[in-house]
């Protein structure tokens, strides 16, 4: 609890074991305090690095912030050359039963090489990886100055922040909640990337500031199982609209 530091992961830098979180609290932890970065992961409680297997059952995020991105969990961006072969099965990222509430992705840090994003995504999380899938989970009240309040989705980039890789950014989410979370686009989600649902999700209250994606700002691939279009997916709250590619 209230935790920070000038870079990246304000409570935990996980760059290449496993951790196991069961039942823990992150509180009040801050990362990417300086406002300048090169090669930025964010991630007020937690940044991820390539080579990171992370899974996390009934903790609770709760106020932390990044100055970048992911207020609570960030994910590295970049692939350099020797890791685009074997990108998608390297890490691993899962959430269980679950609360993250009042995060936020400030926008305050700049990434000085990046050409391709902004900073102030995911104000809960923001993620690259391809083996993430969440479940269970509530999310309340988070805020992304940017894109996705509660969660920013993208595929890599590569190492010098010109392209975008078709490899990663995937993400199976099953039995969630998204309460008042806020964004400039995609109030509770922004996707560049591969979404897929499973038993359903609901949507409340979630707000664009922007005016584009009140609950989802779709910029990449959505999937449901089952042969359902969304499968009971309910969204509430006339702020809500959805953006498709």
């Amino acid at each position: 609890e209230g935790n920070e530091v000038r870079y990246d992961g304000g409570a935990i830098g996980n760059y290449g074991g496993a951790i196991i979180a069961n039942n823990v609290t992150f509180r009040g932890n801050k990362a990417q305090t300086k406002g300048t970065d090169e090669g930025a992961i964010g991630g007020g409680a937690i940044s991820l690095g390539i080579d990171a297997h992370t899974t996390i059952t009934g903790s609770t995020f709760e106020n932390n912030t990044s100055g970048y991105n992911g207020g609570a969990i960030g994910t590295r961006k970049t692939l350099q050359d020797s890791e685009v072969a074997d990108a998608e099965t390297r890490n691993s990222l899962v959430i269980k039963d679950s609360v993250f509430k009042g995060n936020q992705a400030l926008g305050t840090s700049v990434d000085e090489s990046d050409k391709l994003i902004s900073s102030g995504n995911g104000g809960a999380i923001a993620n690259t990886f391809a083996g993430v899938e969440i479940s269970g989970t509530t999310f309340e009240g988070n805020s992304a100055a940017n894109y996705g309040g509660a969660i920013f989705n993208m595929p890599y980039e590569n190492k010098d922040f010109t392209d975008f890789y078709d490899l990663g950014g995937k993400m199976t989410l099953s039995d969630l909640t998204f309460t008042g979370n806020t964004a400039k686009f995609g109030g509770a989600i922004f996707n560049q990337g591969t979404l897929t649902f499973e038993n359903g999700a609901q949507f409340t209250e979630n707000k664009a500031n922007g005016g584009a994606g009140g609950a989802i700002y779709n910029y990449g691939s959505i999937n449901a199982l089952d042969n359902a279009t969304y499968p009971n997916l309910t969204f509430i709250c006339i702020t809500i609209s959805y953006y498709a590619k």
